[in-house]
């Protein structure tokens, strides 16, 4: 997958230093991966689940929680939000995944 959206991520782990590891590994899989549905996504990462147009996958031991669109006909997964999970919790993010 063509991954956009790093600098969110690289924000967010900024400001919280403990989610750099997951983020690093949620992104070399990512960016390898040749997914085609929400099924091959699980494959990889069993945790994710799809709210609306979003996939919403679980990073850090479920303490972080990775937002993003992708568009399997051409391979291009953007990162809407990377939230901490009481961030994730407050539900805001979903006006984005309609």
């Amino acid at each position: 997958m063509k991954v956009l959206g790093l600098q969110i991520i690289d924000r967010f782990c900024r400001a919280h230093t403990r989610a750099r590891s997951s983020a690093d590994h949620w992104i070399e899989n990512a960016k390898q991966a040749d997914w085609g549905s929400l099924v091959d996504i699980r494959r990889t990462f069993r945790n994710c689940d799809k709210v609306g147009s979003c996939y919403v996958f679980n990073l850090g031991g479920n303490n972080f929680r990775l937002i993003a669109k992708i568009n399997f006909t051409s391979s291009i997964l953007v990162v809407q939000e990377l939230l901490t999970h009481s961030d994730y919790d407050s539900d805001k993010w979903k006006a984005g995944c309609e």
